[in-house]
C-alpha cells in the first residue's frame, strides 16, 4: 500500500510486482509516497529510493535496505514483530 494526500495505492499481486508494476509505466510513480509494506528488501528499496519516496513503514525491514534508507535520508519505520 502507498500514500500521499488522498491517493492510496494498493495491490493484490505479490513480492516486487506491486512496485514493478507501477516503477516500469513512470519511474518517479511513487514520489512523495509513504510506503507501507510487509516486507522491504534492498532490491525493493532501491526502486523505492529512485522513484522519490518520502516514507517507508515495514513489518520487516532488512538490515541492507535499512542502511540505503538512512543513507538517502528517507525515514523508515520497521516494526518486526518477534514470536
Amino acid at each position: 500500500m502507498a500514500l500521499k494526500d488522498e491517493e492510496v495505492y494498493s495491490s493484490c499481486l505479490h513480492g516486487i510486482e506491486p512496485i514493478m508494476s507501477k516503477v516500469i509505466v513512470s519511474n518517479d510513480y511513487f514520489k512523495d509516497y509513504v510506503v507501507i509494506d510487509r516486507v522491504i528488501g534492498r532490491s525493493v528499496a532501491i526502486l523505492l529510493i529512485r522513484s522519490g519516496i518520502r516514507a517507508v513503514h515495514a513489518v520487516v525491514l532488512s538490515e541492507p535496505a535499512k542502511r540505503l534508507f538512512d543513507d538517502y535520508q528517507i525515514g523508515s519505520i520497521p516494526c518486526k514483530q518477534e514470536l
